[in-house]
């Protein structure tokens, strides 16, 4: 868990790729992580389903 979150909460907003990363994720089975969308992939099906 990103600590430094609630004093600068505008980080989220600014460099949400960068330092206003939320959380990090360590997975036990790295076969399904192909099929994960990555942000331009899920931009892109957004825009397709309306969103």
């Amino acid at each position: 868990v990103n600590k430094t979150l609630p004093d600068r909460l505008e980080i989220l907003s600014t460099d949400p790729y960068g330092e206003g990363w939320i959380a990090k994720i360590r997975v036990s089975d790295e076969t399904n992580l192909s099929k994960l969308l990555d942000h331009k992939a899920y931009q892109k099906q957004c825009e397709e389903e309306g969103h």
